[in-house]
């Protein structure tokens, strides 16, 4: 998993929106944050994606949904334990906030944290 920030200034918005939506489109994406900083004339948007390593393009493009990982069977007993817990506490976060679980965490990143 790696980290690409995105500074939008208001002034030239659509060169750096077009660069952007071109990594968008090339990268498995995880979560975008954004951020306006207002300073008048200088004001811009901040982006951080959070995007999953691999080749450009690692995108599954085949329409279907990704395979799905059983974690109880490539995790040990105690890490399973604990990846469980985290999905509780995203699954709590989630509805507390009104959001999607894989909004707050998705699994990749829960199994990311060993214990």
């Amino acid at each position: 998993m790696q980290l690409k920030p995105f500074v939008l200034p208001i002034k030239d918005f659509a060169a750096s929106e077009m660069e952007m939506n071109a990594f968008l489109r090339s990268h498995r994406v995880l979560t975008v944050n954004r951020e306006f900083v207002a300073d008048g004339e200088n004001s811009f948007w901040c982006f951080n994606i959070e995007y999953l390593d691999g080749p450009k393009g690692a995108v599954n493009r085949s329409g279907g949904k990704a395979p799905k990982v059983d974690y109880r069977e490539i995790l040990e007993p105690k890490e399973f334990e604990v990846f469980s817990r985290l999905r509780d506490w995203r699954k709590s976060t989630a509805e507390k906030k009104g959001i999607p679980v894989y909004s707050v965490m998705t699994n990749e990143q829960l199994n990311r944290y060993p214990s």
